[in-house]
């Protein structure tokens, strides 16, 4: 059976790739058009190879951010519903990346740079949240706010449209990011991407495009109240790793304790042990989670009380 025809396109000058044009700041919609013009060309007759010869390929080595789970040339996805802790999480995460520390449970890996894309906080807020952690090098993490692209371009970022994600992978280039997280889905794409899977595919193959370059991506995104996903299911066929945050409902967490519980729903190339769920309430003090996640112990005491408060809502 023969393979596909592909479109070859070439940068403007020899020796430049489509990286080095971005950089420049050449006009997104005149390389999306050499793109989209160039010529077909037939199949090529070298992309299956016999074992040996796919085992002599060389992959961009795939590097511990934090051990066992995340590593670079991978694609996670972080969901649970509204008010969980989702967006602590993946800033917890962010910033333990960007120092090379460890997190909970998780081994640190080396120093790695950090974009944090944020749709949905206002500006205000997203700094005060900010300012719960400790401190990192600055130049290891950079933030995009929703707020903040308003005021610079009046519409918000939808990574929906390849124009948005071209702007964003020149900011990833530049600035050779290792680690993006992209909070959330329902707030950074557009609805055409939310049911059907179609839409999708376009936003699956640039990230395909990062992890091939040795990035990782993390999702974030929200649950319905049966527990279900928003949107297409067919988002988690790419993934390495799914994580599901959710509140135990058979905890009865004292005012020191945590209600947390973090279980690893896909987790390819990790194991055993390295899997099972995670539960901060067994005799963690406020102050454990605190140095734990790099937060103030203030802010785990308002988080206690927010999920206490709606745990009895719920049991009215």
């Amino acid at each position: 059976m023969g393979g596909l025809p592909v479109r070859i396109a070439i940068a403007k000058f020899e020796g430049e790739d489509w990286n080095d044009a971005l950089r420049k700041g050449d006009d997104v919609q005149e390389m999306r058009d050499a793109i989209c013009g160039a010529k077909l060309e037939g199949p090529r007759d070298d992309v299956a190879l016999s074992v040996k010869e796919f085992m002599s390929l060389e992959f961009p080595r795939r590097e511990y951010l934090l051990e066992p789970w995340l590593t670079t040339s991978s694609i996670t996805m972080i969901h649970a519903k509204p008010g969980v802790g989702k967006s602590l999480l993946a800033m917890s995460i962010g910033f333990a990346v960007a120092s090379g520390t460890s997190l909970m449970k998780w081994g640190g890996g080396r120093k790695a740079k950090v974009l944090y894309v944020d749709g949905e906080l206002p500006g205000q807020l997203l700094q005060k949240r900010l300012g719960w952690f400790n401190d990192v090098p600055d130049a290891n993490i950079m933030v995009i706010n929703r707020d903040r692209v308003t005021k610079v371009q009046q519409a918000p970022l939808d990574l929906a449209k390849e124009e948005d994600r071209a702007l964003l992978d020149k900011i990833i280039v530049d600035n050779d990011i290792d680690l993006i997280i992209l909070d959330s889905i329902l707030t950074l794409f557009s609805s055409d991407t939310q049911k059907d899977f179609a839409p999708w595919i376009d936003v699956q193959n640039w990230a395909y495009g990062h992890r091939d370059a040795g990035r990782s991506i993390i999702y974030i995104h929200h649950e319905t109240k049966s527990g279900k996903q928003f949107g297409t299911i067919g988002r988690e066929i790419p993934l390495d790793v799914t994580i599901q945050l959710e509140r135990d409902k058979k905890l009865k967490a004292e005012d020191d304790e945590s209600v947390f519980r973090l279980s690893f729903v896909k987790h390819r190339d990790v194991f055993g042990v390295d899997t099972a769920p995670m539960m901060l309430d067994d005799g963690w003090k406020q102050v454990d989670i605190a140095t734990e996640l790099g937060v103030t112990e203030s802010r785990v005491s308002q988080i206690v009380k927010k999920l206490r408060a709606e745990i009895e809502a719920e049991n009215l």
